[in-house]
């Protein structure tokens, strides 16, 4: 089997995990996760949620080790951190090495790397990265390639229909999966620029697990939401790699806010799709 390790807060990694396994073809794959909202993106058999009391960065490579020992792993894809998010992850000799790389705050995160010598088959690059890290991948890959993930499309689901068929008033989308006072951000932001319009424009918040129970807005626990895009009239987001990749066809309605994060720089990105595209709404 495949082994992809996709741990991280949010459903970031998990999304894009999906993202690689389906633009890959990827086969028997199992998604090494630390997230219940995994059971939004995987079914049971296609993941492995470690357990609560191994998520340190002293109790998983015990932890890692057997599990390799005891499931056969042919091939190691790393999502986002090539040494795992705390420099935990171990690699058994002679196993083919995949890191899928997205932009990093290299600095921090180069400090845990003194830990794991690592040589990766191929590395994909899914956006542009900072010149350290591009230096350290250069330097621990035998082939790097860029990769324009492709994301599986559910389709709209009869509950979005219902939403979109709702309403003449403009529809706006709120799409974001926390934490809950970045979520109150966005749909802050969404209302004020609703106050401006008559009628007032719908408002949809897709977040997993946020009550929102204060604001008189929908929430919708829907993932994925993207397949909503090309027909609502404003998209509200934050700055994450899989949001900003998925919006690219209708960035003339996205709007999006950077938020702080320990390691990835969602400020970076926010400059690079400005720079890209300059007639890109943002916050």
């Amino acid at each position: 089997m495949i082994l992809y390790y996709a741990i991280g807060s949010g459903l970031g990694h998990l999304t894009r995990a999906q993202a690689c396994v389906h633009t890959l073809a990827l086969r028997d794959v199992r998604v090494l996760t630390n997230s219940l909202l995994s059971r939004q993106v995987f079914p049971p058999r296609d993941r492995i949620l470690v357990p609560e009391s191994v998520q340190t960065a002293e109790a998983f490579p015990d932890w890692i080790r057997h599990l390799m020992e005891t499931v056969p792993v042919e091939a190691v894809y790393m999502d986002a951190f090539p040494a795992g998010m705390q420099g935990e992850m171990l690699f058994p000799p002679g196993i083919p090495l995949y890191y899928i790389a997205r932009r990093l705050r290299w600095q921090q995160y180069a400090a845990l790397l003194d830990k794991t010598e690592i040589h990766f088959d191929c590395t994909y690059e899914t956006e542009g990265l900072e010149a350290d890290h591009q230096y350290w991948i250069q330097a621990h890959s035998h082939t790097c390639q860029p990769l324009t993930l492709h994301y599986p499309d559910p389709g709209v689901t009869p509950a979005m229909q219902a939403w979109l068929h709702s309403t003449c008033a403009p529809r706006w989308l709120v799409v974001h999966s926390g934490p809950e006072a970045e979520v109150e951000t966005l749909v802050s932001i969404a209302q004020e620029q609703a106050m401006r319009f008559d009628p007032a424009p719908a408002i949809l918040v897709c977040t997993p697990g946020v009550p929102l129970t204060d604001d008189p807005v929908q929430v919708e626990d829907w993932y994925p939401a993207w397949p909503l895009f090309p027909y609502v009239d404003r998209i509200f987001t934050a700055c994450g790699y899989n949001v900003m990749q998925q919006t690219l066809p209708w960035r003339d309605k996205h709007y999006w806010v950077p938020f702080e994060r320990p390691l990835d720089d969602q400020f970076a990105r926010s400059r690079a799709h400005k720079v890209l595209s300059p007639g890109l709404h943002m916050v």
